[in-house]
């Protein structure tokens, strides 16, 4: 039986209660072997059994209750909770971590991620271990933009929070994905839409970058404007050295090649 911190009188009522009651069941107390004193829900609301399982006297982990606590004294604290979403936006330089706090028990004191491209299920402090905390210490989805990674590799990490009162660390699932391969890099003209104008261009000083197997982009091809594949190439006609040229949509995607 968890015994009062506050030194205030100790009853016999609360004795029984307290051994009559599954703390962490949000069920109806029974009053059924009492014996010593007869116990009705009271006006104060903590001298009594929650026998006919009024809501507001459910353990909630945030204050004292009826049912089971004494007054100035809460044994039912809240749990933190923190889950491991999937990754987002996965490109050959990094991906967005996801995360979500579903309970902050007490009040957490941070929340973030751990990651590893090394160990397959991080915690904070080890090895080959990175910790990235985020700004906010509410209930509710948070993310972090992994970035300037090499390119197929696989990553580890979790969602973490940590208590407000003693730092402790508590973790999601692990969670993995592997970052796209390297793009390869090719030169193109300015971009236009109208075929005659495009065809006229004869010089090719744009840099970008698309994840096929050739040289120049193909059909269905993902084309960026950075090297690390995180900003799509605007949607437009683009002419490429040799006299052809490829279009792309909205999407970033190759939807056609022609020759002018």
């Amino acid at each position: 039986m968890a015994v009062p911190t506050m030194g205030s009188t100790l009853h016999l009522s609360k004795i029984e209660k307290e051994q009559q009651h599954d703390d962490y069941n949000s069920s109806a107390a029974t009053a059924s072997s009492i014996s010593l004193t007869n116990l009705s829900r009271g006006i104060a609301g903590y001298d009594a059994i929650n026998t006919n399982n009024w809501a507001e006297n459910r353990p909630n982990g945030l204050g004292p209750h009826a049912m089971s606590e004494y007054y100035l004294y809460d044994h039912d604290i809240g749990s933190y909770g923190v889950t491991t979403n999937s990754a987002s936006s996965v490109v050959s330089g990094g991906a967005r971590l996801n995360g979500n706090v579903t309970n902050v028990g007490q009040g957490i004191g941070a929340k973030g991620f751990v990651w590893s491209q090394h160990d397959s299920s991080p915690v904070n402090g080890e090895t080959n271990v990175n910790t990235t905390a985020v700004s906010g210490t509410s209930t509710g989805s948070y993310y972090y933009d992994l970035t300037n990674r090499p390119a197929s590799t696989q990553f580890w990490y979790r969602a973490f929070v940590t208590s407000g009162d003693t730092g402790a660390y508590t973790y999601g699932s692990v969670v993995t994905f592997t970052t796209a391969s390297a793009l390869t890099s090719f030169n193109h003209s300015n971009g236009v839409m109208k075929i005659i104008m495009l065809c006229g261009y004869s010089t090719y000083g744009n840099t970008s970058y698309h994840d096929g197997s050739g040289s120049n982009p193909a059909v269905g091809d993902l084309v960026w404007s950075d090297s690390s594949g995180s900003t799509a190439l605007a949607a437009n006609r683009y002419k490429l050295g040799g006299g052809s040229y490829f279009e792309v949509n909205s999407s970033g995607a190759v939807s056609s090649v022609g020759i002018c």
